[in-house]
């Protein structure tokens, strides 16, 4: 698949933001082998708190040059009451020393978190320690899209790669991020045609800008299951995410609504 504008063909070999340390050591081995079969040739493993880093980390090392690491705190799992942040934010340097190639991520907002003070000061603090070890960010947002890009727009340029994953926002709003060289990358559920936005996004989203994810195996999609995956999703799956948002692009251009 090659489409005119995308600035290289790997990002349809790149699966931009997985959590493969989610997966049972049997379950890990299948998908990554069934995603092979189907050209997928690079995993972005996010992390998501301290307690999963050193398996994102061991992971690294036993798939090198195929997983590629991001260490961050998820806004879901952001508390005053049990994080301590001086050791914290120890631990996540010393992941980022032991991998300079590790990215920060998946880090964010996220309304439905709440603790909104604390969570953003979280956020900052993950964003000046990318900005410090000049590292790629995996951002997530849900609910908080002018926050957080109240927060991105200082550290324009700041970053080897600002990735949003899985994007609900306007087209209008979208553009701030563009300007910011952000890029969006997509999952299988844009395959539903109720997520109306993240379907226009796709559809008029500059190619240079897109990628392409499966965030497995948090996303549960009917339909798409993997049945040797005990009904999650995989990134075998990722294909299937190509050729949905090829088939939206089509559509809109064929409307002319396309910028």
């Amino acid at each position: 698949m090659d489409w005119n504008g995308v600035a290289s063909t790997d990002v349809f070999k790149r699966d931009a933001h997985i959590h493969l340390q989610e997966y049972s050591h049997q379950q890990l081995d299948l998908a990554i082998k069934r995603a092979m079969a189907r050209g997928i040739e690079r995993f972005d493993c996010c992390g998501t708190m301290p307690s999963d880093w050193n398996r994102v980390s061991n992971l690294a090392m036993q798939y090198k040059d195929m997983v590629f690491p991001y260490f961050g705190i998820h806004p879901w799992y952001i508390s005053e009451h049990d994080v301590d942040v001086e050791d914290v934010f120890e631990f996540l340097v010393s992941m980022l020393e032991k991998i300079p190639y590790a990215g920060v991520g998946e880090i964010g907002l996220d309304y439905k978190a709440g603790n909104f003070d604390y969570q953003k000061f979280i956020f900052s603090q993950q964003l000046e320690l990318a900005k410090e070890y000049g590292r790629p960010v995996a951002v997530h947002t849900v609910g908080m899209v002018n926050e957080l890009y109240e927060h991105l727009v200082q550290y324009k340029g700041c970053f080897p790669e600002l990735l949003i994953h899985s994007p609900s926002m306007s087209y209008e709003m979208a553009e701030k991020f563009l300007k910011l060289g952000a890029i969006f990358s997509f999952n299988i559920f844009v395959l539903n045609e109720e997520y109306v936005r993240m379907r226009e996004l796709a559809a008029r989203i500059p190619p240079e800008s897109l990628r392409f994810e499966t965030d497995s195996p948090r996303r549960i999609f009917s339909g798409y299951e993997v049945p040797e995956l005990n009904g999650l999703i995989g990134p075998e799956l990722l294909p299937e995410v190509h050729k949905e948002v090829l088939a939206i692009r089509r559509r809109y251009a064929a409307r002319g609504v396309l910028s």
